[in-house]
Order: structure tokens, then sequence, then C-alpha cells
């Protein structure tokens, strides 16, 4: 009974870390969205903006962008290529559906988990029923 009870609790520890993972995917999911959304409102060729530049410590610069046909974008390992307006969104597509595959399995993943805790809580029931019951003679 108590080993069963420490794979339960063993595996609910994992269920609040993937809940954490998920969690964060989606913010990244939703930070990409807001990111799509601001490049596809730099389609227009005539639109110049004025922005702010973040350059740490919540120190920004005042700038303008000025050529938005060339965006640089971090491909991994901190390595950053330019990219046009639309390859850099579709870079954006393809890592938004990547994370949203991540989601999905990792939802499944707990669905999983919280079936198996649920089995071995029916399994703890009937060995303390058993336990209570009074053999036949």
């Amino acid at each position: 009974m108590m080993q069963l009870q420490q794979v339960a609790q063993q595996w609910d520890t994992e269920i609040k870390s993937l809940e954490e993972q998920h969690l964060a995917a989606e913010r990244i999911i939703s930070d990409m969205n807001k990111t799509s959304a601001t490049l596809k409102g730099l389609k227009d060729p005539d639109n110049e903006q004025d922005v702010m530049i973040p350059i740490g410590s919540g120190v920004y610069l005042e700038g303008k962008i000025t050529n938005w046909q060339r965006i640089h974008v971090n491909v991994g390992s901190g390595t950053i290529v330019p990219k046009s307006l639309d390859e850099a969104l579709e870079l954006l597509d393809e890592q938004m559906k990547n994370y949203r595959g991540l989601i999905g399995e990792i939802t499944k993943t707990i669905q999983d988990k919280v079936m198996q805790i649920q089995q071995i809580e029916n399994e703890l029931r009937k060995m303390q029923g058993n336990f209570g019951v009074a053999p036949e003679t």
C-alpha cells in the first residue's frame, strides 16, 4: 500500500511540473501571437513606425522602423539571421504549431497520469476495504 501511495504522490508531482510547462508554452504562444500581429501591421510599406527599443534593465531608446523588409530572427541557440517579413511570419507560424503540438502532448500525458492515479486510488480503496472485512469461515 505504501508503495502505491508513493507512486501516486510522485505522479502528482510530475503532473504539477507538466502543468507549469503547459502554462509556459501557452505564454510563449501568446507572445508569438503578439509578435505576429505586430509584424503583420508592418506590411504597409508607407507605414513608418515610432518604437521603443529595449536595451536592458527597463531602459528604452526611441527609434523609427524604416526598413521592415529585413527582420532579424533568433532561429535557436542564440543564432540570429535576417529574414524577409513573410519568412519571419512563416517561422513564427511554424514555431507556434510546434508549441501547440507540445501542449497537446503535455495535455495527453497529464490525462494519462491522472487516470493512473485514479486507478491507484481505486486499488488502495479495495485494499483498505479488504482489511476492514472479517475473513469468512
